[in-house]
């Protein structure tokens, strides 16, 4: 897998880092140029961070890391907003309860435009779009930047989770187009969908490849 910074050999962990500072023994465990450090788009948009690392010169200079580095689009932490469901499992339920400190959610809705949410932070409603997420990590100034998609809980239908792989693929090809019209020194890698659907994960990675 080659991208700006160096090579990579694949399968590869990489570490996330969600207000891009590594932690515990991260930072002295992981090679500056091996293993890519992954930052969230989402923890980004209601915080002052989105002041500083620009000021800083970016998220290599703020985390004095010059290695690959891969920021998320913040699909899954939209979708760990939601109001817990029967749809989800027992792991999700305790966690999004925990995290919300409630059971009404913050995901207000997802559509064909994006996904709107109110922010853990302040409450304020956030509009995250392809065109948005991919703006933020353009400004992020990430190697690798991974385009909009939803996800759904575990235990849909067949038919919802079919409706979910096409709009994740309309969302991802309004992210690479964003993407190509300002690709600067950035690669944008798809997520291939489908669940532990083989027929649709086939599709999808048909579909994106």
């Amino acid at each position: 897998m080659r991208e700006p910074r160096t090579t990579l050999l694949t399968s590869r962990m990489y570490k996330l880092s969600s207000t891009s500072s590594p932690t515990r023994l991260w930072s002295i465990m992981t090679p500056s140029k091996g293993l890519p450090t992954s930052y969230v788009v989402r923890h980004s948009r209601r915080s002052p961070l989105r002041w500083l690392l620009p000021a800083a010169g970016g998220l290599h200079s703020f985390m004095g890391r010059d290695g690959p580095l891969i920021t998320d689009s913040g699909g899954f932490q939209v979708f760990s907003l939601a109001r817990p469901s029967d749809a989800d499992g027992e792991e999700m339920k305790s966690r999004r309860a925990t995290k919300q400190k409630g059971s009404e959610g913050l995901l207000i809705r997802s559509n064909e435009h994006g996904a709107l949410f109110r922010s853990y932070r302040d409450g304020r409603s956030v509009a995250l779009t392809p065109e948005s997420s991919v703006a933020a990590q353009k400004k992020l100034g990430a190697d690798i930047i991974i385009p909009l998609d939803e996800l759904p809980p575990y235990h849909v239908t067949r038919d919802r989770l079919e409706a979910s792989v096409q709009l994740s693929h309309r969302w991802m090809a309004r992210s690479l187009k964003a993407h190509l019209a300002d690709p600067r020194e950035q690669a944008m890698y798809a997520v291939v969908h489908g669940g532990v659907d083989r027929e649709f994960r086939e599709r999808s990675a048909a579909y994106l490849s």
